[in-house]
C-alpha cells in the first residue's frame, strides 16, 4: 500500500510541474480582446468601431495605446485601466483620459 501512495505522490507532482509552464503562459481573453481591437479597429461584419471601456468611462485608441503597459497589467490586476472591448452603439462620449470624442456606430442620439 505504501508503495502505491509514494508512486501516486510522484506522478502527481510530475504533472503538477509539467503544467506550472502552462497555466503560467495561459492567454488573458481581455487582453487577448484589446490587442486586437487595437490591430482591427472595426467590427466584422458590420465595421462598427470597437470601443474600450473602464471604470472611468469610455477610453480612446490613442489613450490606449500610449499606455498599453497599464492596460494589460491590470487587465490582470483589475486595477483602473481594466477595460472591456465593446461597440458604442449610440451617443456622444468623450475619452475619460484626454477629453477627445470617441467615435459611436451610429452617432448622437437624436429626439
Amino acid at each position: 500500500m505504501k508503495a502505491s501512495i509514494g508512486l501516486y505522490n510522484k506522478l502527481v507532482n510530475d504533472l503538477y510541474f509539467k503544467m506550472v509552464p502552462i497555466i503560467n503562459t495561459m492567454k488573458n481573453k481581455r487582453i487577448e480582446a484589446v490587442k486586437e481591437a487595437l490591430r482591427q479597429p472595426l467590427t466584422w461584419p458590420g465595421a462598427y468601431p470597437k470601443s474600450f471601456l473602464s471604470h472611468d468611462g469610455v477610453i480612446c485608441h490613442k489613450c490606449i495605446r500610449d499606455n498599453f503597459r497599464a492596460v494589460v497589467n491590470d487587465c490582470r490586476t483589475g486595477g483602473p485601466w481594466n477595460v472591456k472591448v465593446d461597440v458604442l452603439w449610440e451617443g456622444e462620449f468623450q475619452c475619460a483620459d484626454c477629453g477627445c470624442e470617441v467615435e459611436s456606430a451610429y452617432g448622437p442620439v437624436e429626439n
